[in-house]
């Protein structure tokens, strides 16, 4: 458990391990110390609608300093003002500080958007059937880098939908 207000040194650990591998998620890293969500400690969150514009770094220093795992950053009341860019979510990611996207409930293909662009998750509100969730996945979903090449000239592929290609094992 880390103690609060967050260390100088524990500030440049966080930094350092952005530097060597930044497409790391902390908040996963976190959870995937323990076996199960009850044996994890509780997480600080904060909700953000400071506009993307707004967003500084000596606030997102102040987060980390408090103790705040991840920030949820509100693009659904605040349009495109709460649509955060990659220089965003890496000053988040550089001090440690997990980026989820909110996203308003029609901004489908946007939800991948904002996973390219280094948010390491997104909020959609409001789904509640199977097929809005199948939706959602499938605007998420990015192609399996395995067998695109080959498998889109042979015929022994299978299609399993959201971009997805499974090559089928030969008897």
């Amino acid at each position: 458990m880390l103690a609060v207000p967050l260390t100088v040194e524990e500030l440049a650990s966080r930094a350092y391990r952005y530097a060597i591998d930044p497409l790391r998620n902390p908040l996963k890293e976190a959870m995937d110390d323990y076996d199960t969500v009850r044996a994890a400690p509780p997480l600080l969150g904060i909700f953000s609608d400071i506009p993307a514009h707004k967003l500084r770094e000596d606030e997102v220093l102040s987060w980390a300093r408090a103790g705040f795992s991840f920030v949820v950053l509100d693009g659904e009341h605040s349009l495109h003002e709460g649509r955060h860019g990659r220089e965003h979510y890496r000053m988040l990611l550089r001090h440690g500080i997990t980026a989820i996207q909110r996203l308003h409930r029609e901004a489908v293909s946007e939800h991948g958007d904002c996973l390219t662009m280094g948010a390491r998750a997104t909020m959609r509100p409001y789904g509640i059937t199977p097929d809005e969730t199948a939706t959602y996945l499938e605007a998420i979903a990015y192609p399996c880098l395995l067998y695109t090449s080959d498998a889109a000239d042979e015929e022994d592929s299978v299609d399993l939908g959201g971009r997805r290609i499974i090559k089928k094992k030969k008897k």
